[in-house]
């Protein structure tokens, strides 16, 4: 009896720590930041494959990306109320679990219009063999993968969640808000169809390769993430406290507006990319095409060395502030001992 009490509290700890991070309700916002502009470029890209490279397949995905899409800035829109959101946490769980399988789908896909890619307005077919052996595989991996977590979780619900698998959740979400992953993946997303076109078939592998990684990592969130929505539906223990409003000071305010400087500037060099890639391709001298992606690329190259190095200039700070601290330690024991 004792043992089954210690394993409901190892459970319930768990899942109040994703509740607070991972699957945190605050994390409806992803919606704006990654699934809104992942959505616009599918919806772009089908609907340039359908009309250029005659892709007869993609015309009907064009009008179900531009639904979702849309349904994505809703979902973005309606993390701005946050009274509304922490009220109703049951149906906005559950939509945070939609959230989460409809962004899984834009990036497969994303990386699926990778695999078809060629060269440009050149596509392999979907209803060609490469392209159903590459669809059949990543759903029987996906499935498969669903499966393994449904065990997983059934099998830690019996033995009691680990106290260190509950703390890498709040490890796993400041890791994503430090070392900005979101922004890295999406420029990586954005650039890399450009970088890639005077490869043959690499393009084609990165994107086979991004298939089946997420066929094989996206399912164990989705799996949390619903059965976390299933117990705020059974007991409120689950539910999150709305977090409490912040007064900026001005050095944070300062950093808001580095990022969205940063933002806006690599949305604006991505739509540069395309522009001059797609739109005006045939117009621009392939001199003048050249020079704009070489300097956006080395701008980005400045931008990730100037982020390591302010990184490991943050990290000599706190080993140094930890060294001082030890020899207080030392200085303040060896006071005592001479009491």
């Amino acid at each position: 009896m004792e043992k089954e009490k210690i394993i409901e509290a190892k459970n319930i700890a768990y899942f109040q720590a994703l509740a607070n991070s991972r699957a945190s309700l605050t994390q409806l916002g992803i919606a704006l930041i990654a699934g809104l502009p992942t959505g616009l470029l599918m919806t772009w890209l089908l609907k340039q494959a359908s009309v250029y490279a005659h892709i007869v397949e993609f015309k009907g995905f064009v009008y179900v990306f531009a639904f979702l899409t849309v349904f994505m800035g809703l979902i973005g829109v309606s993390s701005f109320f946050t009274k509304t959101v922490y009220h109703f946490q049951n149906f906005f769980s559950a939509l945070f679990c939609v959230l989460i399988v409809i962004l899984t789908f834009f990036i497969w896909m994303l990386c699926y219009f990778s695999v078809l890619y060629i060269k440009a307005n050149t596509l392999f077919s979907p209803s060609g063999l490469f392209g159903k052996i590459i669809i059949l595989l990543s759903v029987v991996i996906f499935l498969f993968s669903i499966g393994v977590n449904i065990y997983l979780l059934h099998h830690r619900l019996k033995i009691g969640f680990s106290e260190t698998r509950t703390n890498k959740n709040f490890l796993a979400v400041s890791g994503v808000c430090s070392s900005k992953i979101l922004g890295i993946i999406f420029c990586m997303v954005m650039l890399v169809p450009p970088i890639l076109t005077q490869g043959k078939y690499l393009m084609n592998m990165f994107g086979v390769l991004c298939i089946l990684g997420i066929s094989i990592i996206f399912p164990s969130p989705i799996v949390e993430f619903s059965y976390l929505a299933y117990l705020k539906s059974k007991s409120k223990i689950y539910w999150e406290k709305a977090p409490l409003r912040k007064i900026k000071t001005s050095a944070e305010k300062i950093k808001l507006k580095k990022r969205i400087i940063l933002i806006s500037y690599l949305v604006l060099s991505i739509l540069s990319v395309y522009l001059v890639g797609g739109v005006f391709f045939n117009v621009l001298p392939s001199l003048v095409i050249v020079c704009v992606v070489l300097l956006i690329l080395i701008s980005y190259v400045v931008l990730i060395i100037t982020w390591l190095a302010r990184k490991i200039d943050d990290k000599k700070k706190l080993i140094k502030k930890r060294k001082m601290k030890h020899k207080r330690k030392l200085m303040n024991k060896g006071k005592r001992k001479e009491k």
